[in-house]
């Protein structure tokens, strides 16, 4: 496999998933608790793409696997921001105290 050919492999799969991602990211259509599935499914798609650049990054250093190492961990860290930020919505959903707002009637 060349060089090229281990990189568009090496992010086939997150990219993918960053695409499918950032309708519910953006939009917030999905529910906190699904969202907060998809982005943990993200980190662990970063986390091979992570693993699989840190062995190939000294050994194809001049065609920018450095580069697409570093683009991973932002990646990943961006995903698990995300991720817990949904979890915590998700776990958030108590109901609203009496007399918190005036009544209506």
């Amino acid at each position: 496999m060349t060089c090229f050919g281990i990189v568009l492999w090496v992010f086939s799969r997150p990219w993918s998933t960053r695409t499918q991602l950032l309708p519910i990211y953006r939009f917030g259509k999905s529910p906190p608790d699904i969202a907060a599935k998809l982005w943990k499914e993200m980190v662990g798609f970063c986390e091979e793409a992570i693993n699989a650049l840190w062995k190939l990054k000294n050994l194809y250093s001049g065609c920018g696997t450095p580069e697409l190492y570093d683009l991973a961990l932002d990646y990943r860290q961006q995903a698990e921001e995300r991720y817990r930020e949904n979890l915590e919505d998700s776990q958030c959903q108590t109901p609203i105290p009496k007399g918190l707002f005036p009544n209506p009637n």
